[in-house]
């Protein structure tokens, strides 16, 4: 008595043992277009505007940003694809964006020449952070010095996924 039984389970388990949670925190948002000439010595928050998933709907597509649930940690992870990055740019600084602190990979554009235009250059990273309830995590960029000429590509496709942010709670 007491108990309180839903028409779907919070965890599965198959006859080989194997354990699913259909409720688990998960996410995965793209990129569909391409943001052109990206602003050089500014943090641009990097835009991931269409859901392939989201359980428990905690990613906005408006604001490009995840919202932790539940206290744990979590499991995040982006792939960005670019292209006319600029040799005269200082560096590019990638980071994943939390609440309780901020994760960081820096990249020297020391190339022999610019990127062209249809460079398949992807940029990626990601970490297992701790999060509290109410967190937010997105992902940002930023080019520093040169000029602001650099792409960063979308999905040409509803197949595709070029450029991408991910997540999940791990425990």
């Amino acid at each position: 008595s007491g108990a309180s039984y839903t028409s779907s389970p919070a965890w599965i388990c198959d006859a080989d043992g194997q354990i699913t949670k259909p409720k688990q925190p998960c996410f995965l948002a793209v990129n569909t277009g391409t943001d052109s000439n990206i602003t050089a010595g500014s943090d641009i928050t990097v835009e991931f505007n269409t859901e392939h998933y989201d359980v428990g709907g905690d990613y906005n597509n408006s604001t490009d940003t995840f919202t932790a649930p539940v206290a744990g940690k979590y499991y995040l992870s982006f792939v960005i694809r670019m292209a006319s990055l600029d040799t005269a740019a200082t560096y590019y600084n990638f980071r994943i964006i939390t609440t309780n602190r901020n994760y960081t990979k820096l990249v020297d554009p020391n190339f022999s020449s610019d990127t062209h235009s249809s460079a398949y250059w992807s940029e990626h990273m990601s970490v297992i952070c701790d999060m509290d309830a109410g967190d937010t995590a997105y992902i940002s960029i930023k080019q520093s010095g040169g000029s602001s000429q650099s792409d960063i590509y979308g999905n040409a496709s509803s197949g595709a996924a070029n450029t991408h942010f991910c997540g999940y709670l791990v425990g």
